[in-house]
């Protein structure tokens, strides 16, 4: 019976948050309503108590975590992601901080509270078209106690907890923007350094790659072909400069090509990476 609730639950929800997803304007007041409405009901209880009755009835159950903290995948879907993730007290040390080019709100729940940070990439930066040296501007720091809540709308604003008081929940919505390819990195020091593709398949092939291109290893000939013909702008602007390295005659043509691509990422990339070439020679 119980698993047919969460089953309803877990539907209700999703058609409910897609319904505003879909609406016109994208209304982010009434989305942030309605899932602040759903933190308040009993479906986190009944989701936990499903998982461990999974357990029960078989050690192999895989439950969704990662390394540190436990976060656990409640819902997703390809428009938005709805995740709880326990805390636990400590203030957290300086470290690397991710854009993703998402929507946020997040539920506090527990005896504990949360420091935020709210930062922010300058609006005229484009996610797509990584720029190193790129600086985070801190909006604002604010304190989450049991039942507060907070929305970040807008995908140049990012959420960032340093510090937890106490043991807390964490329940958190994330809104997907379709257009965004990738994601960056930022160090403590609130600047740019690198990024990944957001295709997990893109991600992984671009670190093959790269690992094969430290290790002086030649790649097959139509792996380029299919890369150039199928890859995205990123994944080619990498692959080019991972030719250029091993001193491949055929980077070239494809750099000419890639500058005179359609394709405006791909385009500047190229160009930049023409010009960087041209000034170190």
């Amino acid at each position: 019976m119980k698993e047919l609730n969460i089953k309803k639950q877990k539907n209700t929800i999703i058609q409910q948050l897609e319904c505003v997803l879909s609406g016109k304007g994208n209304d982010f007041i009434a989305l942030t309503k309605t899932f602040i409405e759903h933190t308040k009901s009993d479906f986190i209880d009944h989701f936990l108590m499903l998982e461990l009755r999974n357990i029960e009835k078989s050690d192999d159950h895989v439950v969704n975590n990662i390394a540190r903290q436990l976060q656990i995948i409640l819902i997703n879907t390809s428009k938005f992601d709805y995740t709880v993730q326990l805390r636990r007290p400590g203030i957290m040390n300086a470290s690397d901080i991710k854009w993703m080019g998402i929507s946020q709100v997040v539920s506090v729940k527990g005896r504990g509270s949360i420091k935020i940070k709210i930062l922010e990439v300058p609006g005229t930066v484009n996610i797509n078209n990584f720029q190193p040296g790129i600086s985070l501007s801190i909006l604002k720091e604010v304190e989450l106690k049991n039942g507060d809540s907070y929305s970040c709308q807008g995908t140049h604003q990012i959420l960032d907890i340093v510090e937890v008081t106490d043991t807390v929940i964490i329940e958190s919505l994330s809104v997907k923007e379709e257009k965004t390819n990738l994601f960056w990195t930022f160090n403590h020091n609130l600047k740019s350094y690198m990024s990944e593709s957001s295709n997990l398949l893109i991600s992984r092939l671009t670190t093959m790659l790269n690992v094969a291109s430290q290790m002086k290893i030649n790649l097959p000939h139509t792996l380029y072909e299919t890369i150039f013909e199928v890859g995205d702008p990123n994944l080619k602007l990498s692959t080019l400069q991972i030719m250029l390295l091993q001193d491949n005659f055929e980077a070239f043509d494809y750099l000419q090509k890639a500058i005179d691509s359609a394709d405006e990422i791909l385009s500047e990339g190229a160009q930049e990476v023409l010009n960087r070439l041209t000034y170190s020679n």
